[in-house]
């Protein structure tokens, strides 16, 4: 799970963004590269998942997506 986004009002967390504006989409990648070298993790499998303005994340994101061997 990536937290790309942090609402104000529920406390937010320090380093995330406050609001769903100018999100850095390559947060996705890099979250992706760090998955793809955990040894338990089978890096050929990784997928994206996403509800809402989360499933268009994902659908960006996916489009340049290069997960580092």
């Amino acid at each position: 799970s990536l937290n790309y986004v942090a609402y104000p009002w529920f406390g937010g967390i320090p380093g995330v963004e406050p609001a769903m504006a100018n999100l850095p989409v390559e947060l996705v990648d890099l979250a992706a590269s760090w998955l793809a070298r955990q040894s338990e993790v089978a890096s050929d499998r990784i997928s994206l998942y996403g509800g809402s303005k989360g499933a268009e994340l994902a659908l960006v994101a996916a489009t340049g997506m290069a997960v580092a061997e």
